[in-house]
């Protein structure tokens, strides 16, 4: 299926879904990354995590200290959800990957998978 051909989801309504599914498997979470973040990026997680994904994975790796954890959240509260809700989870390593390595080929994939990031 070509790109144009599926159906767009706004940055803002998938960043909500994020939210609301960060709340129910990883309560409190979300309120710690969105103050560290705001704090040094001024904007806050699941924004940080759309514009540029490698960063927002830095800061992951030093909140928890450890890289597995860091990954752990990233796939798990993230990403795993986010291909959820676009019915995508078959590209499921290759969005990680970009996410860790390459924000700009990781928004590239978001775009083509028909999230509106403007």
């Amino acid at each position: 299926m070509c790109p144009e051909a599926l159906a767009r989801i706004s940055s803002s309504e998938l960043a909500s879904y994020i939210r609301g599914y960060a709340a129910r498997v990883a309560p409190g979470s979300l309120n710690l990354l969105d103050f560290l973040i705001k704090a040094r990026f001024g904007v806050d997680a699941v924004t940080m995590f759309f514009k540029d994904s490698s960063t927002f994975f830095k800061v992951l790796e030093e909140v928890y200290d450890v890289k597995e954890t860091a990954l752990f959240m990233l796939v798990s509260v993230f990403i795993k959800p986010m291909l959820i809700k676009l019915n995508k989870l078959d590209v499921l390593n290759e969005a990680v990957s970009l996410a860790i390595n390459d924000s700009s080929k990781f928004r590239k994939l978001l775009s083509d998978l028909g999230v509106d990031l403007s």
